[in-house]
């Protein structure tokens, strides 16, 4: 759910749904992705207390961006579509809506989400053309006539060079950290690299820069490898009420609050 949305506003009481592609890809069921008549590799956008469904069950709000749609096939739960993993998904405080997703052999990626936009899995992985039918390990520059197909490219993404598979976090709103404001804070899920990009360096069509940071428990630098005692962290993020972040290393079942900051980092 959308947590800036209020009483009266178009967002207010629906929910939003991240749908993976079931590793159809990888199986060779590539078909089954980068439609709007499957839900594969979606985000869907439902009214709970509605009632217009196929099945009666929940509602399609008016707006969403296929709701109108003539092709019967069309499936107009359907907001945005085009990901192989849609790992978390977030607001910015200015509303901007934010998914991270997972990809395969590649890329890690950050996408700015509107409504209808199409982020390309699996003829896109990232930043680049990606071939469903043939070796999946690779990808390549994209076509000199790329723009005719009107995808949206992630708004910061890192190879698998850097991290295997991204974690969406939040956008820091708390007051007990103040070096963090105006940042957004995410991670790498196995090897538990903790990363953040500066929000104002979002928009679409430029990809913003990708910093690093470390913690400390008690003074002391470490790693939440070391903390977890494992090489799969399973790193996951949480933030509260007050807007505060918290980081759970799943390995070994903490959590952990952010309580200060420091560096010198724009």
């Amino acid at each position: 759910f959308n947590p800036l949305s209020k009483s009266g506003d178009k967002d207010y009481g629906l929910l939003y749904i991240g749908i993976g592609d079931g590793a159809s890809v990888q199986e060779g069921y590539s078909f089954l992705t980068h439609s709007t008549d499957r839900i594969w590799g979606t985000i869907l956008r439902i009214d709970p207390s509605g009632t217009n469904s196929s099945n009666g069950k929940y509602g399609i709000p008016p707006n969403n961006p296929f709701a109108h749609d003539a092709n019967p096939k069309t499936i107009k739960e359907i907001y945005s579509y085009g990901f192989r993993n849609p790992h978390r998904i977030t607001w910015s405080r200015s509303g901007e809506m934010l998914a991270c997703n997972i990809g395969q052999a590649n890329s890690e990626a950050i996408y700015l989400i509107t409504p209808g936009s199409d982020h390309g899995w699996p003829v896109r992985e990232g930043s680049f053309l990606f071939d469903p039918g043939g070796n999946q390990n690779y990808v390549y520059q994209l076509p000199a006539n790329d723009s005719i197909y009107n995808i949206s490219y992630p708004i910061a993404e890192y190879d698998h060079d850097e991290g295997l598979a991204i974690t969406g976090g939040f956008e820091y709103w708390g007051k007990a950290v103040p070096k963090l404001k105006g940042k957004y804070m995410f991670g790498d899920i196995p090897s538990g690299r903790l990363f953040y990009i500066n929000m104002n360096d979002i928009q679409q069509k430029k990809q913003a820069i990708i910093h690093e940071w470390s913690i400390t428990i008690d003074g002391i630098p470490k790693t939440l490898k070391q903390v977890c005692g494992s090489d799969r962290v399973d790193l996951r993020f949480g933030r509260d009420a007050q807007g505060e972040l918290y980081v759970l290393t799943k390995a070994d079942g903490r959590l952990y609050k952010l309580t200060g900051a420091t560096g010198n980092h724009r």
